[in-house]
C-alpha cells in the first residue's frame, strides 16, 4: 500500500471509467495505475511507478465529470466512509527560502507547522526553479495556519514568509 492515493470525492462520483480515462490520457503515466472504486465517495488508486504517483498528487486535486478529486497517501488512519473532509491537501509556496534549507529533512520540518507532508515540489527538490520552494501539506481542518516559522541552523535563524 505504499504506492496507493485514496482520497474522497467533493461532487458526485465520476464513472470510473472516466477517472480511468484520465489516468490513460492526461496523467502521461510511465507505469500502470489500478483504480478501485472504495467506498461511494472515495476512489483508491495504486501504482506501479513512484515517480507516476507523486506527479498525479503534486499536480492535484483534479477536476473530473464536474467532482474534485483531491488525492493523498494512503494510510490504515483515514477514514473513508466520512462525510465531510478532515484534512485538506494546500500547497504551501516557500518564499525566501536559502537553498541550503532545500532538503527533505527541512521541509518535513516546515510541514509539521501545517499539518502532514503529502508531497514535495519535485521541480524545486531537482533546483529546476530557484525562486520558490513548494510543499503540498494536509491540514486538520479547524488548524490556524502559520505565516511564517523560524528556521534555526548552526549558520544563520531565518522565518521564510508563505503562500496558500
Amino acid at each position: 500500500m505504499a504506492m496507493t492515493l485514496a482520497r474522497k470525492i467533493l461532487g458526485p462520483r465520476p464513472n470510473i471509467d472516466i477517472v480511468r480515462e484520465l489516468s490513460k490520457h492526461k496523467w502521461a503515466l510511465k507505469g500502470q495505475v489500478e483504480i478501485t472504486a472504495m467506498s461511494k465517495m472515495a476512489l483508491s488508486l495504486t501504482f506501479s511507478c513512484k515517480e507516476d504517483m507523486s506527479r498525479v498528487l503534486c499536480d492535484g486535486p483534479w477536476l473530473i465529470d464536474k467532482s474534485m478529486l483531491a488525492l493523498q497517501k494512503w494510510s490504515p488512519k483515514m477514514d473513508l466512509n466520512e462525510s465531510f473532509f478532515v484534512q485538506a491537501p494546500v500547497w504551501v509556496r516557500l518564499l525566501g527560502l536559502p537553498l541550503e534549507f532545500w532538503v527533505e529533512d527541512v521541509f518535513k520540518g516546515i510541514a509539521i507547522s501545517f499539518g502532514e507532508l503529502l508531497s514535495m515540489d519535485p521541480i524545486a527538490m531537482a533546483r529546476r526553479r530557484l525562486t520558490f520552494a513548494m510543499i503540498y501539506v494536509g491540514v486538520m481542518q479547524g488548524t490556524d495556519m502559520p505565516l511564517s516559522i523560524e528556521i534555526n541552523s548552526r549558520l544563520k535563524k531565518m522565518e521564510p514568509t508563505f503562500e496558500i
